[in-house]
């Protein structure tokens, strides 16, 4: 890791990183997505910009910090579509504003089915700006959103995706066989399905949910929260509160792979059996999770069919169970081992619900809402610092709070779970990218044709893009005007 010691380029790129996402958060998750070398990038520009001719730097009306993060920006490697959703807008009509059920269909189409939205391209990032999207209707396979077919993001920023009370039974979205899904910083809720499975999301495809909660979901089928049949990724996420009137309160894998880190299942039910997981014939890898505070008749915690070959795979560091429940109750059809901490009553550490975690789910900063652990929790610095999932200044809960580096930042170690108990410290775009390596190739010369809606530079008219200057020129090399970067940033006026 490099340290950069030029005060007053850092100085620069703070004020200009700090600005943009003060006006405009969802900056912050395409920031994230540009490191390490954003910053490498800037600096190469912000230098270029100092030295260039001060009819130049006049023209600049935004300042030159915010042009070198601008250039940065814009001579990113290119990406696939980036489609911004319109706040609060849910469902289809031809009035201006992209909903997400248009951006999904434009997504899944590469094409610009609804003219409200970009296009879609390839593996398109789809940002929305946080709000409450609600769905009186089915656009999806008994799904309130349509069916993700190709490989989407979603930067749901704080999101929440909510069936209304009124509105038929319905799942919230479906993930089919050719669909990847990776959905950020979101809530899933209210999903109510009669038959169909997952009421909150089924997963055919691969999906992978970062820093997000499933929560208060119902269905008479299969998996309250999640059904899969596919490829899981959970990393920084809580499935909470979420009912099955049959098999996996929480979740239920069939035939699938599920992987869990740094999770938290807590009070979800399941009127047949694995209130907080359900396993059958699949394999279930828990790593630096909290399975505690689930109920069900047989295996409240987890529980694994035990005819049919699946496994759940406890690698290490999970706290299961609470003293409220033995052994016997808790688990069904597998025994935890290693270093995972077993809370039951005849368990390696007997402990109380109330003990390890705060039993509501909560707003405790960050984008969703988490359940906080409490004083004492054996839950808390059970994994060391410098471990996987536990690097100094790198890795964070699922608020965005620092784990396991000092005071405020997690204490001395990391804890199992979604939150990280102590860390009242919740990283910026500009601490995470200072904390990433920097090292990179230049990026291309500095053009004053590359920066659109400004002033035009000297030596620079319109449509001129990337033609050399000749005599007109600045004294600067141009280079073409870089491809890829997302048009609705906010940077171009």
């Amino acid at each position: 890791m490099q340290t950069f010691h030029n005060r007053p380029v850092l100085q620069a790129w703070q004020t200009a990183v700090q600005e943009e996402t003060r006006t405009r958060p969802w900056l912050t998750s395409f920031l994230l997505r540009q490191s390490p070398h954003l910053f490498t990038r800037f600096t190469n520009y912000y230098q270029q910009l100092l030295a260039a001719p001060r009819k130049v730097r006049r023209q600049l009306g935004a300042g030159l910090a915010t042009a070198a993060l601008l250039l940065a920006l814009s001579s990113a490697p290119a990406h696939a579509a980036t489609i911004t959703v319109t706040p609060n807008s849910s469902g289809i009509a031809n009035n201006g504003r992209c909903s997400l059920v248009e951006a999904i269909i434009n997504a899944n189409n590469n094409a610009a089915t609804h003219t409200d939205c970009a296009a879609g391209s390839g593996a398109d990032t789809i940002v929305l700006a946080g709000n409450t999207y609600t769905y009186t209707a089915t656009f999806g396979t008994y799904a309130a959103l349509p069916d993700i077919t190709t490989n989407i993001t979603i930067e749901a920023n704080g999101a929440t995706i909510l069936r209304d009370n009124s509105a038929p039974n319905m799942r919230l979205i479906r993930v089919s066989a050719a669909g990847t899904l990776t959905l950020n910083n979101a809530t899933m809720t209210g999903g109510n399905t009669i038959l169909a499975s997952g009421a909150g999301l089924s997963n055919l495809g691969t999906t992978t949910l970062n820093n997000s909660t499933i929560t208060g979901n119902t269905t008479n089928g299969r998996g309250g929260g999640i059904f899969n049949s596919g490829t899981l990724v959970l990393t920084n996420s809580t499935i909470s509160g979420n009912t099955s009137n049959n098999l996996g309160g929480g979740i239920y894998d069939y035939t699938g792979t599920t992987t869990l880190t740094n999770s938290t299942i807590t009070g979800n039910s399941a009127t047949t059996s694995g209130g907080g997981i359900y396993n059958r014939n699949s394999t279930i890898s828990l790593l630096h999770t909290i399975i505690s505070g689930n109920l069900s008749p047989a295996g409240s915690e987890a529980a694994r069919n035990t005819s049919l070959a699946g496994t759940i795979l406890t690698l290490n560091h999970n706290v299961l169970g609470h003293s409220g429940l033995t052994n016997a109750q808790a688990f069904s059809g597998f025994t935890p081992s290693g270093t995972d901490i077993t809370a039951t009553s005849d368990g390696t550490t007997p402990t109380t619900l109330a003990s390890i975690l705060n039993t509501t789910l909560a707003d405790n900063g960050g984008p969703t809402f988490t359940h906080a652990l409490v004083t004492g929790s054996p839950a808390i610095d059970i994994i060391s610092s410098g471990g996987a999932g536990c690097i100094l200044d790198t890795s964070t809960d699922q608020r965005g709070g620092v784990r396991g580096s000092g005071a405020n930042r997690g204490d001395g170690a990391c804890d199992a779970g979604a939150y990280e108990f102590n860390s009242n410290q919740i990283p910026t775009a500009v601490t995470n990218l200072l904390t990433q390596t920097t090292s990179q190739d230049p990026p291309p010369p500095f053009s004053p044709c590359w920066l659109p809606c400004w002033p035009l530079s000297a030596g620079c008219a319109s449509g001129d893009g990337g033609r050399e200057q000749g005599s007109r020129g600045v004294g600067l090399t141009t280079s073409p005007k870089p491809q890829g970067f997302p048009k609705p940033l906010g940077l171009f006026v």
